[in-house]
């Protein structure tokens, strides 16, 4: 009969390694365990929660892990479990009977518990317990962390849109501003000044309104609006100056009736001034 050694199982080898990495104080509330319904060491019994976590693998085969928390010896703990099945047939030597089993396991772990495994049965529950508060520290730090990327992140898409609609909108939209700007001004458009900027503005309008979007389109119809506004200013300061001139022309005519008058007035006093000197 072949002898039993336990550095030959993964899961004595498993445990092994996490008591070193426990022996570090910052590690020491690091708990691993093979919660097992049927242990062939009784430290791997599993208790009422345990249970209830192998019972889940077992009712749900597709079920590969389960996470949370538990509360134990009033410290809250967070865990992971992976389901643990009898997947080679060379482990029912040690766990099919007593008597199939080797002499040295059972003079170590005796014969109540470990026995009666099934091949592909699911016949414990690998868990790993960690201190919530080192969950919840990791968390925190994650979340800080993320929520700086996601800030970083956000800041340089703000500053790309900025320069974007700085430079797709805003700065088309100053042509029309400009144009709209010296359509409203009361200068006299035959000043050579005035007449220049407005050309320019026009000149530069003229390049937006070639583009084919949205903009190029407002572009276009701002365009034919100050055109129609232009030419109408036009007509109505020539209708204005038409209308002064009239006025002139009628007033430079009134002074000359109003002078005329004063002159065969003063004839007439004169006459009779004249005629008065005769008749004495």
């Amino acid at each position: 009969m072949a002898e039993f050694v336990p550095e030959t199982v993964p899961s004595y080898v498993v445990r092994q390694v996490f008591e070193q990495f426990r022996e570090k104080p910052e590690f020491q509330k690091y708990l691993y365990k093979d919660a097992t319904l049927n242990p062939t060491n009784p430290r791997d019994q599993a208790n009422d929660f345990e249970t209830q976590l192998v019972n889940q693998f077992r009712e749900d085969e597709q079920l590969q892990e389960l996470h949370g928390f538990q509360t134990q010896e009033q410290e809250t703990l967070f865990y992971v479990a992976r389901p643990l099945a009898v997947t080679e047939s060379g482990c029912l030597v040690c766990h099919s009977t007593p008597e199939a089993a080797p002499e040295n396991l059972i003079r170590k772990y005796g014969t109540e518990g470990g026995f009666g495994w099934q091949l592909n049965e699911i016949i414990a529950a690998q868990i790993i317990y960690v201190p919530a508060r080192n969950v919840l520290q990791a968390a925190r730090q994650n979340t800080r962390l993320a929520v700086s990327i996601f800030m970083g992140i956000f800041a340089l898409a703000l500053f790309i849109l900025n320069g974007l609609l700085k430079r797709t909108v805003l700065e088309p939209l100053k042509p029309m501003a400009k144009v709209a700007q010296h359509l409203s001004e009361e200068d006299s458009p035959a000043l050579p000044q005035s007449a220049q900027k407005r050309e320019d503005e026009f000149n530069k309008l003229n390049n937006i309104a070639r583009q084919g979007d949205e903009l190029g389109q407002l572009a276009r119809i701002f365009q034919r609006m100050a055109k129609v506004v232009y030419s109408r200013e036009q007509g109505l300061r020539q209708q204005l100056q038409d209308v002064l001139d009239e006025v002139k022309h009628q007033d430079q005519e009134s002074q000359d009736t109003y002078a005329y008058i004063q002159k065969v007035l003063q004839r007439s006093r004169e006459l009779r001034h004249y005629f008065s000197q005769g008749k004495k």
